[in-house]
């Protein structure tokens, strides 16, 4: 529809120029609306990868923290023996 045919109804009918605004309007909601849900993508794109990445860190620090916690066990045992092993020899009372 031209230019001119719109003019020409919205003289006519009052409410076709309403309605016109409203399309217009709506049409510039619906452009405003998809560049919105466009960066609301990206977003959680990206906030997605996020939390993939603080995964596998959580994965790897507990994975770090079992191991440390056996190592400190088996330092512990070792600590024990070694002091049973020097009270034999009287180096503690």
């Amino acid at each position: 529809m031209s230019a001119i045919d719109v003019h020409a109804l919205c003289s006519k009918f009052p409410i076709t120029r309403k309605f016109y605004a409203f399309t217009r309007e709506f049409y510039a909601f619906t452009r405003e609306f998809y560049a919105f849900t466009r960066e609301f993508g990206t977003f959680t794109r990206e906030f997605y990868a996020f939390t993939r990445e603080f995964g596998t860190f959580t994965r790897e620090f507990h994975a770090f923290t079992r191991e440390f916690g056996t190592f400190t066990r088996e330092f512990y045992a070792f600590t024990r023996e070694f002091y049973a092993f020097t009270r034999e020899f009287g180096l503690y009372s």
